[in-house]
């Protein structure tokens, strides 16, 4: 079985085993590990006994390693020699790490069901090896490579059995989501039916759910659900490696559908093993240890918590994001307590974390272990990395572990990263060049180490970004969007990508695939194709700034409104204004367009009887005239809960001008308006 540790504080692991040969390999950097981890399978562990089944203690289909792992002599970690050759699949990789190191830790899942402090349950890669190798040889029996398998299973171990079955199978996985029965599952049947898989992957507590709330069927129900967790692990003996190259669709990664109807993404396994490297070099990732909560069918979540790590033959910690944010303080005791170096949260997240964590729950908590906060949020924000910052900084915390990155599905996840250690960079521009699509730089600044340096409000003629880093191992350019002409420094445009890491475009849609993964410049003579991404942004300094998205643009009497800007605009101009809970766009009424902002409030922060209502409204559309020179057509003040979001925390802006148009907003009604 694997192994299990209850949460108890401080004193979780207990007595420690006898150390492991890797152990005493790696000397204390490994002694270290091992009391993170507490137990380790023994030899005789049912799960190793049938790793070791193949020739020369290798696993069945198992290849050698290429070289022998190196160790650095004076720290004892081990040396990453893959930065300088070919990248390697993630099959491949985990193959190898299961037999090199059987008994190192893989994964491991923290679940906060049952008890208050959570239990603890660990793969090592020999297990992870042995669970993917039984998956795919069920799913081999069932469908053909080739074939998609979506994937329902919850947050946790079984899913990334589930996802790595599907590629040691050359199956297309579908990373997707078990549905929920206090919300509608419409989106989840339309991308079932978008998707058309062969067969569903879940578990057996979670296939009664799926079968009583879905009004979707695979086409051959029932036997095209599968069970992960009931398949007997002495299936693996049956498994063949399928024939796979670069080119071959490891899986469709959904997007989130900020801004249209989310498109299944085709990742391949080149796309994949290049991406890995790329995080690698950017992020300096050679003996970290992630700890995550970002749900594996996003595709931030399923980089950082799954094919990255384990590509690189490293540890993660997981929850599922309810736990997350039913108490953000547990991510934060998760990092303390096994000395995480590695994490990723968007903004909503950070904020989260200052406003929910208590005291009493941060208590011995310690982060200064964190070395990488990643964030990759669109846009990110200053003030959600300032507030976390300066909450966190008393618990060790430094600003200099914000990594504020770009990226997106169709580049697989990756595009800039800014230098590890290095900390936000803070541009100020003047907010009506920038509607004319100039780039007049005011001034630069930095979130100081404990958050409070620099906290200044932007003044009102002035927009303030955060810089986004450097390409990671790939091209980018500037482009006019209509013209497509390469623009000069100092001007606004979409971002083009190319690089090994642009996929292969979208499932079902060629017409599309050809208009945004093989654009051409207008004086391409190389015929190169790039990778349109609808943002909007601008390099400075060899960093990149993104001012938001081409389709959200709002235009009004020949000037560019970015929606973001505006919304963030909104967040600030009241206490009851929900932050994170805004959305702006434009809605054209034949002879112009006009700008619509729909805001979620807190009513505690009025006057009981609501009596400032009017005064609230007044002041939201004070700051955005003055701000932004455009007066709100109409504004719209709802509930809690009723502006689409991404899993991400962005607002679906085309959902959210469909439900304005169809007239779906309750309207909070303030005392004394109809």
């Amino acid at each position: 079985m694997p192994s299990q540790e209850p949460g108890s504080g401080d004193d979780l692991v207990g007595p420690l085993p006898p150390a492991s040969p890797l152990c005493r390999r790696l000397g204390r950097h490994a002694e270290a590990e091992r009391h993170i981890i507490g137990v380790r399978h023994g030899a005789g562990h049912p799960y190793l006994a049938a790793f070791q089944n193949g020739r020369d203690g290798l696993p069945q289909g198992a290849r050698e390693p290429r070289r022998p792992p190196a160790f650095d002599e004076l720290t004892g970690r081990p040396v990453n020699r893959r930065a300088d050759t070919r990248p390697v699949s993630l099959v491949a990789a985990v193959r190898d790490h299961a037999a090199a190191h059987p008994d190192r830790p893989a994964l491991s899942f923290t679940d906060f069901n049952h008890v208050r402090d959570g239990i603890t349950t660990t793969w090592m890669y020999a297990e992870l090896d042995l669970r993917a190798r039984a998956v795919a040889a069920e799913l081999l029996r069932r469908c053909v490579p080739g074939d998609r398998a979506a994937i329902l299973c919850p947050q946790g171990l079984d899913y990334v059995a589930a996802f790595l079955g599907c590629l040691y199978a050359g199956v297309r996985a579908v990373p997707l989501y078990p549905p929920e029965s206090f919300r509608g599952n419409s989106r989840l049947e339309a991308l079932l039916t978008d998707a058309a898989p062969a067969l569903v992957l879940t578990t057996s507590s979670t296939l009664p759910t799926i079968t009583r709330l879905l009004a979707w069927e695979p086409a051959a129900a029932p036997d095209r659900f599968l069970a992960v967790d009931e398949i007997d692990p002495a299936s693996a003996a049956r498994w063949e490696p399928p024939e796979v190259d670069d080119d071959t669709v490891a899986y469709l990664q959904y997007t989130s559908g900020s801004t249209s109807n989310p498109r299944g993404v085709m990742v391949t396994h080149g796309n994949l093993a290049h991406t890995v490297a790329q995080c690698e070099r950017a992020y300096g990732l050679t003996s970290h240890l992630g700890v995550n909560w970002l749900p594996f069918f996003h595709d931030m979540g399923l980089a950082s918590g799954v094919t990255v790590p384990l590509t690189l033959g490293l540890h993660t910690m997981t929850m599922t994001p309810f736990a997350f944010v039913q108490r953000p303080a547990r991510w934060l005791r998760l990092i303390s307590r096994y000395r995480g170096t590695f994490a990723a949260a968007p903004n909503f997240a950070l904020d989260l974390c200052v406003d929910r964590a208590t005291p009493d729950e941060l208590e011995g908590v310690d982060l200064s272990c964190l070395a990488v906060l990643l964030n990759g949020a669109e846009p990110v924000r200053a003030a959600s990395l300032r507030r976390f910052s300066h909450a966190f900084a008393p618990y060790g915390f430094t600003a200099a572990a914000h990594t504020a990155s770009y990226g997106l599905a169709e580049a697989t996840i990756l595009v800039t990263a800014t230098p590890v250690g290095t900390g936000p960079r803070l541009l100020d521009i003047d907010r009506t060049a920038a509607t004319e699509g100039r780039v007049a730089p005011i001034g630069e600044s930095a979130v100081s180490a404990d958050g409070r340096a620099g906290d200044e409000q932007a003044p009102p003629h002035v927009r303030r970004l955060v810089a986004c880093g450097v390409p990671a191992g790939q091209r980018i350019t500037i482009v006019d969007p209509d013209s497509r002409a390469e623009l000069p420094p100092g001007r606004i445009g979409e971002v083009w990508v190319r690089g090994p890491n642009v996929t292969a475009g979208y499932h079902g849609l060629a017409e599309r695939t050809r208009e945004v993964f093989q654009a051409r410049l207008l004086d391409n003579v190389a015929g190169e194709h790039w990778l349109r991404t609808g943002d909007l942004g601008f390099l400075h300094d060899g960093h990149l700034y993104l001012a938001g998205r081409h389709k959200d643009l709002i235009v009004v009497n020949g000037r560019n409104h970015h929606p973001a800007d505006i919304e963030a605009t909104v967040e600030t101009a009241h206490a009851c204004v929900r932050a994170g809970h805004v959305v702006a766009f434009g809605v054209d009424t034949g002879d112009t367009e006009r700008l619509i902002v729909i805001a979620e409030m807190d009513p505690r922060a009025l006057n009981g009887d609501g009596s400032d209502g009017d005064g609230l409204l007044r002041a939201i559309r004070r700051v955005v005239a003055d701000r932004h020179g455009i007066e709100a057509h109409d504004l719209l003040m709802v509930c809690r809960g009723q502006i689409p979001m991404t899993s991400s925390g962005k607002p679906r802006r085309a959902d959210a001008r469909r439900r304005y148009l169809d007239g779906e907003y309750k309207v909070v009604t303030f005392a004394g308006r109809s």
